[in-house]
């Protein structure tokens, strides 16, 4: 059997043509990870339970540090952001109970190379072959269209850790991505973060405590924070309640405050700004539909802020935007079993690709924007006399900021006097959004594959063994 997974930086979700339930009789399994000791981790809402009395020992949100290199320290081991992320997959598994072959995971649509490959690793530590990893806002789309036609849809897909904006065409069986934007480090966790500063400050201010320095307060602050995060959605003004968080003139402090809409948009306006702005890069008048993805997009201010954007676009708004993402992720594994009519996928890259050239400037090679899979080939020499060997520095370009993605070593049977060598480089972007390098000596028609080295994402320094001794529950 395939599966359509959305690993979610909060939550994430497993399903096929039905969206499988776990031990608690619910649909949504939290990301977290805790670890009972050196054999056994907890995973989901059993791990959730343990964040007020061991949080040193509880990991969140790990799916933002796929990919860039993130390590932990746990009981005197060390273990790596997709080992950790592995955890959440054996976990989705087990909840099955049945035997998968395979399966597609949803990735956020901003995500880059290193974060894309960190996912694959992850899934590949927990014994799942990806035969997809399919972007998010194009699984929403998915699972809200399938059988709709000649629409063009914005598709704003808000969740814990990310946040991507997707245009998109629907015709004919074919979904076609015509513009992406967004942030892989915008998401609901972020407006936490602020509530709890507001809390932490307000408090040391009133009367003189400071909650930051204890991290079992700490927790207990961040699962309030969010809890009135998601109250003030429903209601004006909510009360954050927490007794017995600390002490004062050695009697028990009990924590009381009063939050409404109003200071909630005051203390976010640097989010909420930056959310506008990421919408206004990618949106257009042409969208016939607006689909609202990811639990943070019930927060109330979104879709104020989207109708005063497209005060005439129609919002859908009867999708649990917690479960469409993986309603499409398991209809698209329907497809690939055959029980489905096939569909069209055109994606696009949202990151352009390329090299550092000798003197140090950026050369593009793949654009963002281009649809894939895709591939361009780039003519190189060598720079010096008897050199057989041509190492290139491959980065993605983020915005303003530079990815590195490794150094490809290419080591050929001829040595060159300077500037002889004519070797034909080749970018490729497969069915998933991963770059593919490939050289090829043009004088002698000599192939290789790039071995990569300063890599963020290493294979090699993973202990599968060691991983899988963990039991998991």
């Amino acid at each position: 059997m395939i599966v359509g997974i959305d690993f979610g930086t909060t939550n994430s979700l497993i399903a096929n043509s039905e969206i499988f339930i776990n031990e608690r009789g619910s649909r949504i399994t939290p990301s977290i990870v805790f670890f009972r000791n050196n054999n056994e981790v907890l995973v989901g809402d059993l791990a959730k339970s343990q964040m007020y009395i061991r949080p040193d020992k509880v990991i969140l949100n790990v799916k933002r540090d796929l990919g860039k290199g993130k390590e932990y320290i746990i009981n005197n081991e060390k273990f790596k952001a997709e080992e950790i992320a592995s955890f959440i997959f054996k976990k989705l598994k087990n909840i099955v109970n049945e035997e998968i072959s395979s399966a597609v995971i949803t990735v956020p649509a901003y995500f880059d190379d290193n974060q894309r490959n960190g996912v694959l690793e992850a899934a590949s530590i927990a014994g799942l072959d990806v035969v997809k990893l399919l972007n998010e806002p194009v699984a929403a789309a998915i699972g809200y269209g399938i059988n709709i036609e000649n629409k063009k849809i914005l598709v704003l897909d808000f969740g814990g850790g990310t946040f991507d904006i997707t245009l998109m065409e629907i015709k004919d069986d074919v979904f076609n991505v015509l513009k992406t934007g967004g942030s892989s480090e915008l998401g609901g966790i972020d407006f936490d973060n602020i509530l709890v500063n507001w809390i932490v400050n307000t408090v040391k201010e009133k009367d003189g405590i400071d909650l930051n320095v204890d991290p079992v307060a700490l927790q207990q602050l961040y699962i309030h924070a969010e809890n009135a995060k998601i109250d003030l959605s429903v209601v004006e003004n909510t009360d954050i309640i927490i007794p017995y968080i600390a002490t004062l003139n050695n009697r028990p402090y009990h924590l009381n405050l009063n939050i409404n809409r109003d200071i909630f948009l005051s203390i976010s306006k640097g989010l909420i700004e930056k959310i506008e702005k990421l919408i206004l890069e990618v949106a257009n008048e042409e969208i016939d539909e607006i689909i609202f993805v990811g639990g943070s997009s019930r927060l109330f201010f979104l879709k104020e802020l989207v109708k005063k954007i497209f005060p005439d676009k129609k919002i859908i708004s009867d999708l649990n935007p917690e479960e469409i993402v993986v309603k499409g992720a398991g209809l698209y594994a329907q497809v690939l079993e055959g029980k489905i009519n096939n569909i069209l996928l055109r994606d696009i890259l949202p990151h352009s690709l390329g090299v550092l050239d000798d003197e140090g400037n950026f050369i593009e090679i793949l654009k963002s924007g281009i649809h894939y899979p895709s591939s361009e080939t780039e003519i190189f020499t060598n720079t010096k006399d008897n050199q057989d060997t041509i190492i290139i520095k491959v980065l993605q370009k983020k915005n303003d900021e530079m990815i590195n993605l490794g150094d490809f070593e290419f080591k050929f049977s001829k040595k060159w006097k300077k500037n002889e060598a004519r070797i034909a480089v080749n970018f490729s972007l497969n069915i998933n959004g991963l770059l593919e390098i490939t050289a090829e000596d043009l004088n002698t028609g000599q192939s290789l594959k790039g071995k990569i080295t300063n890599a963020m994402v290493n294979r090699k320094s993973i202990n599968k063994d060691f991983i899988n001794n963990y039991k998991i529950i």
